[in-house]
């Protein structure tokens, strides 16, 4: 499995929604990447992020936006919550212009109040430890 970043809004409840990362790992070092995600946490609250490491994040999200686009399944979705999600249609249009237009300054005040550290919660699902 590759490593991954996720975010997760409800469309249900206001302000309601998590961050998450997830990967394969050693039990032993579960620790280890709970620190490295609280360091890259803290370094991007900081200010430390340049924009050639949000474009080479955001080069793949607007290359999937465009494949999305020839996609008979994505436009079925969209299609099915048109009536009741009139905001999925909205999301659909601007979708590439925000993704084009975010700025560092803007990922440094987001994360400074989406990522408080007070506020992480964490999840391990481990091996059973084996019987002898």
């Amino acid at each position: 499995y590759s490593p991954s970043a996720f975010s997760l809004s409800s469309s249900t409840f206001p302000d309601y929604g998590y961050i998450g990362v997830s990967l394969d790992l050693e039990p032993d070092d579960v620790a280890s990447l709970f620190t490295v995600v609280d360091e890259i946490v803290a370094s991007i609250v900081a200010g430390d992020i340049s924009e050639d490491e949000i474009d080479r994040a955001r080069r793949p999200i607007l290359e999937q936006i465009e494949e999305n686009l020839e996609q008979n399944e994505y436009w079925l979705r969209l299609v099915s919550v048109a009536q009741t999600m009139p905001e999925e249609l909205e999301r659909h249009r601007l979708a590439t212009e925000h993704y084009s237009s975010i700025t560092p300054e803007e990922l440094v005040a987001i994360a400074a109040e989406q990522m408080q550290p007070e506020l992480a919660y964490r999840i391990e699902i481990l091996p059973t430890p084996e019987q002898d």
